[in-house]
């Protein structure tokens, strides 16, 4: 009665997960012949373009750019020891390790250049066909294997546990080397063995081959077995073959793609990507168990099995989503959907609730638990019960039908949460009223603790939590970053947890909330669903799919002692029909999976699983100085020391960790000793770049963090940044040396400077001094002995009033003397007036002044002056000294020369000015000379005392030159004086 409208069998797609990479995702070209992975868990590629490396989401090529010999390879394998060997055509081997690049050729001991086959031995011991014959790689040298007979170009070989080399020959010929000798295999293969197909072997010592008819053939102790292809291709043209860790068989055709043994025959796989089955070239099997396939024209491929199953509801919708999830018992499921009923799910085959059934068909159902006494809930606008599939009553809500959006089951009753906001109380098959709205908006989710405190999440008002006659919420001021609560969940512990919507995930703690969120590195803002696994991990289902984070991470994030936490996340490329999930409480089935409701049905997925992949080394792959490339890593082995050039202005360093589970969810920090210890989060970001680092040695480290918080770090990178010679420790000495030097130097220039100074001014001021005792000499002299001739002849005139004569000529002596005086003060006041300090106003005021001796003597005047004369400054001293000297060699040619004419004479004669008094006079002998030497010793004390020099000369009736030489220098470094 309840089940009807027929079984529609949802298979669940349970089919394996295929990723694939071309040219446009940075592989080097679309043709991918060979596949290894390196102890490092790097995975390496053999393509028409050369060799390339894959680390989960990058490639990196190498070719003749990068110094590698050729770009086809024919040969590739992984050692042991780390090593990589690369076989090219007709270019020789190639080995990578520890960072080195080595090639060998013939030169080197090689038989012939061109490389068929690799393969390892169980000692280590590697082993390489040739065209011209096998030869074993000894550690220091290639050991040739003597051909067999008639045989020397090698297909394919397979060092096998046992010690034996197995070689397929191009005559499609099996031999094997046991160590001595060739021999055939004791039993001859059925068919022959296809030319260029590989040799593998299981674990359980089985060899396997393809055969050129297109089967497989397979070898043990009782011999051939020959496998079939089901529906086998018209072409065969087989080439890989690949064993898993669990002993499944794979086998890759290039004209009809992968097979996979399935009993007693192959089966075809599908690896279609949306471009059409891959002509399968190489195949190989990872770590992880994930089969990688290397393709004609598709590129690269990964098949993985899907680590969640994606179980539609409605296949005839593009939209089935699920509110509600309830297992009843093992095996059987009940659905809530939105908008599509109620839905039974039981061995894979989905029926929905009829009318009939009570449950109206275009319902939205948003709630189902289990009730005390064992009937099942379903919630609508009503309450549904349940019992033996059979619909046994129909509950009405108190007041007024409204969509029920959650339930919570406590210790004798079930509550029901309303999109008004009202929570109702389920019990002994009664519904009252709990609580009002209070003002809040819908209840979106509910939890009962074990002291029976209710926690509802709200739309817009927080958490309300009602424990006893206490009603209280609590919202943003109490830590939440919103108030809009989606989900909310009481862990083993007891510990409340709250998913909201754009505030993150919160704990109460301690009577308030603490909040993370993507800040703190959680995948999503948004939580609508949480549930724990029992293992210490929150798996959290929100906009962008679901995440795992351990408890403990988030624990160190609220203590304060880390920044983030590192979830894993799942979703399309885990096979999410759909990222994401509605608001609703997921369930933890029978079988242990836990299940989320998404828009497109629902997901399930085995938390005991190993889900999280981490990677197994850090790689420094690249070192770029100023934009150039310094190093380039193959491998994870401790990078050489670098050296760098003074000067350095970026340092960029590439970096990355193997990871092809969830590489996009990998993140890095890292930490750089001889700047600071500290570790530094980089977030997903592979490049790290510096900036002007200060001269010094550095170790570089990378840690890569996978989800879970598992850290791998880096071998560390040391590099030097050598200062230039001014940046070093004794240049820097040199500096201070040199500066306290200067220091001193300029402290004992100033002091020296200052005694100059202090000197000069002594010296300006012992100058002003003679100068003003000159001056008042001068005064005394000229001036006192004038007043005091003019004071006597007054009291004489005085005296001789009644004589009218004499007074009339005392008087007259009086007004000559006063007049003189006047002169003299004149001539004085100009003299020291420093506005006359240049040779040329001297010039001119001496000029007049010859002109009037010579006029008061009845002479005439000549003037010789050049024009113009050079503004040469002279000081009060220097005018002083030349003026009087001047007017008294121009008094002694007025009284005594007898002469008509009076020259006087401006020349210059070097660094010297010189001025010329000359009379044509009488002359005179030596002997006037002498009678008058009282003053030409002034003038030659006058001259001497200003640095200049005084001469004169006569002939008796041609009259007399008198010179007076003063010196440039004294003349402009005499400043001017203030008297």
């Amino acid at each position: 009665m309840m089940l009807s409208l027929g079984g529609v069998v949802q298979a669940q797609n349970t089919k394996s997960l295929v990723r694939s990479w071309q040219t446009g995702d940075g592989l080097p070209s679309n043709t991918v012949r060979l596949i290894t992975q390196t102890t490092d868990g790097f995975m390496w590629l053999g393509t028409e373009a050369g060799l390339a490396r894959f680390d989960g989401l990058n490639f990196i090529s190498f070719g003749p750019r990068e110094g590698f010999p050729a770009v086809a390879v024919s040969a590739l394998t992984a050692m042991s020891d780390g090593a990589l060997w690369v076989g090219y055509w007709r270019y020789g081997l190639l080995r990578l390790k520890d960072n080195k690049v080595t090639t060998f050729t013939t030169a080197e001991g090689l038989p012939g250049n061109t490389i068929r086959s690799l393969s390892e031995g169980p000692d280590g011991t590697l082993w390489v066909g040739t065209n011209k014959g096998l030869i074993r790689w000894t550690g220091e040298g290639f050991a040739v294997i003597p051909d067999p007979p008639g045989l020397s170009d090698t297909q394919a070989i397979l060092a096998r546990h046992n010690g034996e080399v197995w070689v397929n020959f191009n005559k499609r010929t099996l031999r094997i080397w046991n160590g001595a000798e060739w021999n055939e295999p004791r039993i001859a293969p059925p068919v022959g063995i296809a030319r260029r197909t590989n040799l593998a072997e299981d674990s359980q010592g089985k060899v396997w081959a393809l055969s050129h008819a297109g089967s497989v053939l397979s070898f043990d102790e009782n011999g051939w077995t020959e496998f079939p292809l089901h529906q086998p291709p018209s072409k065969a043209n087989g080439r890989p073959i690949a064993i898993s860790p669990d002993g499944e068989v794979y086998i890759g055709h290039l004209g009809s793609g992968l097979w996979k043994l399935k009993g007693s025959a192959f089966e075809p796989v599908s690896v279609d990507d949306g471009n059409g089955e891959a002509l399968v070239e190489g195949l190989y099997f990872d770590g992880l168990g994930q089969l990688w396939i290397g393709s004609f024209s598709s590129g690269l491929l990964s098949l993985s099995p899907r680590r969640l199953e994606s179980i539609r509801i409605d296949s005839q919708n593009n939209a089935d989503p699920v509110r509600a999830l309830f297992e009843a018992k093992p095996g059987e499921m009940w659905i809530g959907t939105q908008g599509l009923g109620v839905w039974h799910r039981s061995h894979g085959v989905n029926k929905r609730l009829s009318p009939d059934a009570g449950f109206p068909l275009g319902s939205s159902c948003e709630a189902i638990v289990r009730s005390h006494d064992g009937s099942i809930i379903v919630a609508g606008t009503e309450i549904y019960q349940y019992n033996d599939e059979k619909l046994t009553a129909v509950l009405d809500l108190p007041d007024r039908k409204e969509l029920i959006f959650t339930m919570a089951v406590g210790a004798d009753s079930v509550f029901v949460g309303t999109g008004s906001g009202r929570i109702l109380k389920l019990q002994q098959g009664k519904v009252s009223l709990l609580a009002e709205p209070q003002g809040s908006g819908s209840v979106l989710s509910m939890t009962v603790g074990a002291d029976q405190t209710l926690w509802a999440g709200t739309w817009g008002k927080g958490v309300r939590r009602i424990r006893g006659n206490e009603d209280q919420f609590l919202s943003i001021a109490d830590g939440l970053r919103s108030n809009i609560v989606n989900a909310v969940y009481l862990d083993a512990e007891d510990t409340l947890w709250v998913g909201t919507r754009s505030g993150g995930l919160a704990r109460w703690h301690d009577g308030r909330f603490q909040s993370i969120g993507k800040e703190e590195g959680l995948l999503d803002d948004t939580i609508n669903q949480i549930i724990e696994d029992g293992e210490g991990r929150l798996w959290l289902g929100g906009l962008r799919g679901i995440s795992v984070v351990q408890k403990s991470e988030l624990e160190e994030v609220f203590a304060g002692r880390a920044d983030s936490v590192h979830p894993r996340g799942f979703g399309k490329a885990d096979g999410m029909d759909s990222t994401e999930c509605l608001e609703m409480q997921p369930i933890r089935d029978s079988a242990g999976r836990l299940c989320f409701g998404t828009t497109r049905g629902y997901v399930r997925i085995n938390p005991r699983s190993e889900v999280i992949s981490r990677p197994s080394r850090v790689l420094i792959e690249n070192v770029a100085v100023d934009g150039r490339s310094q190093f380039l890593g193959f491998d994870s082995s401790t990078p050489p020391a670098l050296k760098l050039q003074p000067g350095v202005a970026q340092i960029s360093i590439r970096y990355t960790a193997p990871e092809f589970v969830s590489p996009e969810q990998l993140r890095f920090r890292y930490r750089l000793t001889g700047s600071d210890d500290d570790w530094h989060d980089l977030g997903d970001q592979r490049t790290v770049n510096f900036h002007r680092l200060p001269p010094g040695t550095y170790h570089f480290e990378v840690a890569a963090v996978s989800p879970g918080g598992v850290s791998v770090t880096s071998a560390p990178l040391s590099f030097t940044l050598p200062p230039y010679y001014w940046q070093t420790g004794w240049f820097l000495a040199c500096c201070i040396l040199a500066g306290l030097l200067i220091i001193i130097a300029a402290v004992w220039t100033v002091m020296h400077q200052r005694a100059v100074r202090k000197k000069a001014l002594l010296e300006q001021q012992r100058a002003v001094d003679a100068e003003r005792v000159r001056i008042s000499n001068d005064l005394h002299d000229d001036l006192g002995a004038s007043l005091t001739e003019i004071a006597l002849y007054s009291d004489l005139a005085k005296s001789d009033l009644d004589t009218p004569e004499e007074a009339s000529e005392h008087l007259e002596h009086i007004f000559v003397t006063a007049r003189n005086s006047t002169r003299a003060l004149d001539q004085i006041i100009w003299a020291t007036n420093p506005r006359n300090d240049s040779l040329d106003k001297f010039a001119a005021f001496l000029s007049k002044q010859v002109q009037d001796l010579a006029r008061a003597a009845g002479m005439s005047c000549h003037l010789d002056m050049p024009n113009p004369i050079p503004p040469i400054v002279l000081s009060a001293a220097v005018r002083h000294h030349l003026f009087l000297g001047t007017r008294e060699a121009v008094h002694n040619a007025a009284k005594h020369s007898g002469g008509q004419t009076l020259t006087l004479r401006l020349a210059f004669e070097g660094k010297s000015f010189r001025f010329v008094v000359q009379d044509d006079g009488q002359g005179c002998s030596d002997k006037p000379l002498e009678m008058d030497a009282d003053g030409l010793e002034n003038m030659n004390r006058r001259m001497s005392e200003i640095g200049g020099e005084f001469s004169i000369s006569s002939i008796p009736g041609e009259g007399t030159k008198v010179r007076f030489r003063v010196p440039m220098r004294e003349a402009v470094n005499s400043p001017a004086e203030e008297v």
